[in-house]
């Protein structure tokens, strides 16, 4: 659950616009009370604000695609019987053949 996209709140909301966000958001009936009352909560804890600000805001793409691309350089290695394996490679390969990957 996005407590931000319940509330229909921005990442700068205030506590003050928080509330009144449950208080908009019990009327229009959107989303249930118990919904309201989690994302309220959710945000007004500093900790679990930060957690979901970290969750909902930071963009991963770069971090995902870089990983995707050492992943795929590893597989291409490992496909290749004629390089010799560092012993990263020699480990992951027998993980991989005593697991069924």
């Amino acid at each position: 659950m996005n407590p931000f996209k319940v509330l229909n709140i921005n990442r700068y909301a205030s506590n003050r616009e928080i509330i009144l966000a449950v208080a908009l958001g019990m009327r229009e009936k959107k989303y249930s009370v118990k919904e309201l009352a989690k994302a309220q909560k959710m945000l007004l804890d500093p900790v679990s604000r930060a957690c979901q600000e970290f969750l909902h805001f930071i963009d991963l793409a770069d971090a995902k695609a870089k990983l995707i691309r050492e992943i795929t350089e590893k597989t291409e290695i490992l496909d290749n019987p004629e390089t010799s394996d560092p012993p990263q490679l020699k480990c992951l390969t027998i993980f991989e053949k005593n697991h069924g990957l």
